[in-house]
């Protein structure tokens, strides 16, 4: 019989096995070249300069096992144009073969996809029990979307291991009021903002996991940030209104020293990335969507590109976690539901519509709730069991 922990370690080795697999079939994608040259160039000269349209940290971390070969850096650009032909000079016209360079920066983003896959089993299984915590994980290792994208150099897989981080020690200092983990919430926090703009999106979550907090006072604990009359008490309005806004004055704080040293005190460039990528929604990209063209995007884009991309037995479960959210516990359950929530109506008011990883940021936490529906068909009589075990068997065929 295998032990839990047996099962995890087993589920992640499978899941990076076959995003290596994929990782040394797939040829270099459009991004990966400029990603890892501009990753490359930070690391040898901590400037962003060569690809402003995306924090450092993730490319950062694709490139640091370069660092032991002896290889020519990139040619700085001056123009937008000449950043994928210097980019691809970089990986193609180098010292080192092409192959042996792309695969050690895909190496690194596959041991980020593992670390994704145990955080999310870590989190689910606080949320919603061990069982639930097993089954997330199992429906993250196979799922092709995330293999898909786990072996390439960008910056999604990374963003959403951070987030879930970021969640995770979020939760325990829900739960415990521990100062280790308001730390560690914030310090994740200010990682996932140096590897996405889009990190800002974590922002309304946050906002949101804390005012779920106050449905709870009485489990919650948040020991560090009450007066010390208030301490072991059910507090008033009040001061659980001001105690949140202090968090959460205190966790931006921590997120910004993070900025800051990655950007070595220089916030313009900071906030320069982000102007340009409000530009970029301003001016749209041009979309394609069943036979349609659209420099604006459609409301509906990243719903119907989930549906489309997701196997039908993840959308059952998430259709059964759905329809059980009365009868479970409501701040465990809000808390994978308002990520989910925030990430889609984010997408659902942008005009860049080239791509269902833009809406990923979602998919652990749907993991989770999924993942809690398989766990409660297995757990039940003997007709959820078979339905169960049926579901896990199409999910791996499909």
């Amino acid at each position: 019989m295998f032990s839990g922990k047996r099962i995890v370690a087993l589920l992640l080795l499978i899941h990076f096995l076959l995003a290596l697999g994929s990782a040394l079939k797939k040829s270099q994608t459009y991004d990966e070249a400029v990603n890892l040259a501009s990753g490359y160039h930070y690391l040898t000269t901590r400037s962003v300069r060569l690809n402003p349209e995306h924090p450092p940290l993730i490319d950062a971390i694709a490139a640091l096992p370069l660092l032991v070969l002896k290889i020519e850096p990139p040619q700085i650009w001056k123009k937008d144009t000449e950043r994928w032909v210097n980019a691809t000079n970089f990986l193609y016209r180098n010292r080192v073969d092409f192959r042996v360079l792309l695969m050690l920066g895909r190496v690194p983003m596959i041991l980020l996809s593992v670390l994704l896959g145990l955080s999310l089993y870590l989190l689910a299984e606080r949320l919603l029990g061990s069982e639930a915590g097993l089954s997330a994980l199992f429906l993250y290792a196979f799922s092709p979307d995330i293999l898909a994208h786990a072996p390439l150099i960008s910056h999604d897989i990374g963003f959403c291991t951070l987030a879930v981080l970021t969640a995770l020690f979020c939760w325990d200092y829900f739960r415990e009021g521990r100062l280790v983990h308001f730390l560690g919430a914030g310090i994740f926090l200010g990682l996932a903002l140096v590897s996405k703009f889009t990190a800002l999106v974590l922002g309304p979550i946050f906002l949101l996991w804390f005012l779920l907090r106050e449905t709870d006072p009485r489990e919650s604990k948040f020991l560090n940030f009450l007066p010390s009359s208030e301490r072991g008490t059910n507090p008033s309005r009040s001061i659980r209104f001001i105690r949140i806004i202090l968090e959460l004055y205190l966790l931006v704080c921590i997120a910004g020293l993070i900025i800051l040293a990655f950007y070595q005190f220089r916030l313009g460039e900071y906030f320069g990335g982000i102007g340009n990528g409000l530009f970029h929604q301003k001016v749209g990209n041009a979309s394609f969507l069943l036979g349609q063209y659209s420099e604006v995007g459609w409301w509906y884009y990243f719903p119907l590109a989930f549906i489309m991309k997701t196997p039908i037995p993840v959308i059952l479960l998430i259709g059964i976690a759905v329809l059980r959210i009365r009868k479970t516990h409501l701040l465990s359950t809000g808390f994978w539901l308002a990520p989910v929530l925030v990430v889609f109506l984010f997408g659902a008011l942008t005009t860049i519509n080239i791509g269902v990883r833009y809406v990923f940021p979602a998919y652990p936490f749907l993991f989770i709730g999924a993942g809690g529906a398989l766990a409660w068909c297995l757990q039940g009589k003997k007709f959820l069991k078979y339905a169960g075990v049926a579901l896990m068997a199409w999910y791996l065929i499909a």
